[in-house]
């Protein structure tokens, strides 16, 4: 059972801190002031070993799924202000006091060949396209880690 969390750089949450979660606990606001995104925060946290859960989050929300080459349009919804230089940070504590911290990051260290996207921007790619034009890679990259260092 969580007892307290901290998230940041979130959807619409730049910085939260909640404490003393008890068994039974209810938010209440007006619409749009992050309740949700509270929730799926703890989703996302609970879940580490599940890499597929932000996508769920997406499709829980209905929003369609589409092979799209921008990261920005894929993934800059789960960063507060769509900003994905800044990491989400969620961190949390449970009653017996283990701490786990969950990181997600955008990545785009990899290049790759552009003749495997010949068909989906509309045009044609070669094989044979230099690495300066070829699209980057990017990765949503979800790392934990537990107070004790292990990841």
């Amino acid at each position: 059972m969580y007892r307290n969390v901290k998230i940041e750089h979130f959807r619409g949450i730049k910085s939260l801190d909640v404490h003393d979660f008890a068994r039974v606990n209810l938010f209440v606001g007006k619409n749009d002031v992050g309740k949700t995104t509270l929730l799926e925060a703890l989703f996302l946290h609970a879940g580490r070993y599940n890499p597929d859960l932000p996508s769920i989050v997406e499709a829980i929300r209905g929003k369609p799924t589409k092979f799209l080459l921008d990261p920005l349009a894929v993934w800059g919804w789960l960063f507060h202000n769509r900003v994905t230089s800044d990491p989400i940070v969620i961190r949390a504590a449970d009653n017996a006091g283990n701490t786990r911290c969950l990181t997600v990051r955008l990545s785009s260290k990899r290049r790759v060949d552009a003749s495997l996207f010949s068909g989906a921007v509309g045009g044609s790619a070669t094989s044979d396209t230099s690495a300066a034009t070829s699209p980057r890679a990017f990765e949503l990259l979800l790392e934990y880690e537990d107070e004790e260092g292990r990841s």
